[in-house]
């Protein structure tokens, strides 16, 4: 696993390919990493959010196969689109927060998997793809999920702020 020490910025450009097949790459305690450009982060390592926050600024592409591993309280920032196949999983008793206003166009399953896991959607617009295996969503704004389900029909609750809802 590689840990980032401190806060950090990766800028893909339109039209590039950034292919990392190498271990975990860990985003933990505080820290962020920045994604910013147009361009694809693509290979079979996973980013890892251990109480950090990932940052997406522009319209990059998340295409690994490994996706995101949620394993602590974190942040996904998304100011404009962050779109991929690369799904998202929070398997343990943590929180993921999406936040920034924006979309995640994810094709692939975001997976809330354990039943003390946490699935906020704090300020984001629009959500892909969200299968609530167990846990919780949280829904302060009105959001739209694309496409919502309970692959498993694993015990999970929804809470809506009142005066806002959940469309798809």
């Amino acid at each position: 696993t590689i840990t980032l020490d401190e806060s950090s910025s990766l800028k893909i450009d339109e039209g590039a390919t950034l292919t990392y097949n190498g271990t975990a790459l860990s985003v933990e305690n505080d820290q962020t990493l920045t994604l910013s450009g147009n361009g694809t982060w693509d290979g079979s390592g996973a980013i890892t959010l251990a109480g950090g926050t990932l940052s997406v600024a522009d319209t990059p592409t998340l295409d690994s196969s490994s996706g995101i591993l949620v394993t602590a309280d974190s942040t996904i920032s998304i100011a404009n689109t962050l779109s991929g196949s690369a799904g998202i999983a929070i398997n343990s008793d943590s929180t993921l927060t999406l936040s920034g206003g924006g979309t995640l166009d994810n094709s692939s399953d975001l997976s809330v998997n354990s039943t003390s896991a946490t699935l906020n959607l704090s300020d984001i617009s629009t959500v892909g793809y969200v299968d609530l295996v167990n846990g919780t969503l949280l829904v302060p704004n009105t959001t739209t999920i694309t496409n919502f389900f309970n692959s498993s029909g694993g015990s999970a609750t929804i809470k809506i702020k009142a005066k806002n809802m959940i469309s798809g």
